[in-house]
């Protein structure tokens, strides 16, 4: 029987009948009442077709043809049946299981757009139209998907969505991000750290490592730190030796300012002032550094190529990566070295450039008075490097001082001034120019 889900229902219908006598061209006869479509008309006793009458007010019944005079006109009404256990297709209650076999499909939508249905392996929700919403109104309430008896995911409205695995939480959303619990591991990548790392701590990834590490932050050059006083080093060598850090920690930041012997003056031509270089760094990275200060240098009756002084070397610890740092050879050189990485490769950043640029990194400017940083020609004053001898073809003022290091030799053969000043030019030909003077090394704890 159509028009019910459920059990097929039993008929239970009941029928009224009435019965009326026509007078001679009758054609209309009231009824008590009818259910439209329910209803069948008779005419002594034979039943007429639906064209023969119109029953459709649920009282009356009109024959098409008026009836005869003494014809018999007989209305059976018919009660539409109650249904046992069955469900209307226009909508009702269900107080029992519905049974789908398996691959049969629940369909809903005009299209059958939406079906649900189980395969006899998988239970299927299939959605080919729109999106698919799941939609939990309840504030403060979640959508959660479970599975043997416990939690594998839970969406909460206006709060986290978290995942789990075999029960436990491992990655939550939160208001400002997101919290895992636990080690993240990438395919092709690297794992993060299941610690949190301290103050001025990144990650740090080393060549060919599967995982990161947190690492101190390593000063670069926008926060080097500069000594307060250049002309008052934390200590002063004169000789050669092997720098120990002492009671400094491995993370304090010392400068080293390694200044060459100064140049020995010609026969006219004055001797260079000894050049310089600038170091910066942890003071693990230059424990057990040993140095070489760059010794005096005679003057000559010559007038050959000119005379250069000898420089003052640095070099790290074979532990540290055993790298050579040497006072510049020339005013041109990067004589600014700053190491970022107290490691054994010794990487770092260098800053490059004319001396001037270096200097005017901490103090903006030349101090007045001074034309160079590093070195000058002759009667050129410089701020770091030893001073130029004096020079007779330009005058008996033809010398160059020095702010931090030695004045060059002030008349002429006179030897130049410690540390690093250079030697003044002979006075006639064949004289001796000026000894240059010998280098050193300062240490400054910043």
């Amino acid at each position: 029987m159509s028009g019910y889900i459920g059990t097929q229902p039993v008929p239970q219908a009941t029928q009224k009948r009435q019965a009326f006598t026509a007078t001679n061209g009758q054609t209309s006869f009231a009824t008590s009442g009818y259910s439209v479509g329910f209803v069948d008309v008779y005419m002594n006793g034979v039943k007429l077709a639906a064209a023969d009458y119109t029953a459709t007010n649920g009282s009356d019944v009109v024959l098409s043809s008026g009836a005869l005079v003494n014809d018999i006109v007989e209305i059976v009404a018919f009660t539409s049946f109650v249904a046992s256990g069955g469900l209307p297709t226009t909508g009702g209650t269900v107080t029992g299981d519905i049974t789908f076999n398996d691959s049969i499909k629940s369909k809903f939508g005009t299209g059958a757009d939406l079906q649900v249905f189980h395969n006899g392996t998988d239970a299927k929700i299939n959605n080919d139209t729109g999106h698919l919403d799941l939609s939990n109104t309840t504030a403060g309430s979640s959508i959660r998907i479970l599975g043997s008896g416990e939690s594998l995911a839970e969406f909460t409205d206006d709060g986290d969505v978290d995942l789990f695995h075999n029960g436990a939480l491992k990655f939550s959303t939160t208001a400002t991000g997101i919290a895992v619990t636990g080690t993240v591991s990438t395919t092709g990548k690297v794992a993060l750290p299941a610690t949190v790392g301290t103050a001025g701590q990144l990650l740090q990834v080393n060549a060919g490592a599967s995982a990161a590490a947190w690492a101190t932050v390593s000063s670069d050059p926008a926060a080097v730190a500069f000594p307060s006083n250049w002309a008052s080093p934390t200590n002063t060598y004169t000789s050669s030796a092997t720098w120990s850090k002492g009671s400094l920690s491995d993370d304090a930041y010392v400068w080293f300012f390694l200044l060459g012997g100064g140049a020995g003056g010609e026969e006219v031509k004055s001797g260079s002032g000894g050049l310089v270089r600038l170091i910066y760094g942890k003071a693990g990275l230059f424990n057990g550094a040993a140095f070489v200060v760059g010794a005096v240098k005679a003057g000559s009756s010559q007038n050959g190529n000119p005379i250069i002084g000898n420089p003052t070397t640095l070099t790290l610890a074979s532990a540290k990566g055993s790298s050579v740092f040497s006072s510049a050879t020339s005013d041109t050189n990067n004589i600014l070295s700053v190491l970022t990485s107290p490691s054994a490769s010794v990487s770092g950043t260098y800053l490059n450039g004319s001396p001037a640029e270096i200097y005017s990194f901490q103090t903006k400017a030349l101090p007045s008075g001074y034309e160079k940083m590093f070195t000058g020609t002759y009667g050129q004053d410089v701020v770091f490097g030893g001073g130029y001898g004096q020079a007779p073809q330009y005058g008996s003022n033809a010398v160059s001082t020095s702010l931090l290091s030695g004045n060059g030799g002030t008349t002429a053969s006179i030897n130049g001034v410690s540390p690093g000043g250079g030697g003044a030019a002979g006075q006639n030909a064949g004289n001796t120019g000026g000894t240059g003077a010998a280098g050193n090394v300062r240490v400054y704890h910043v």
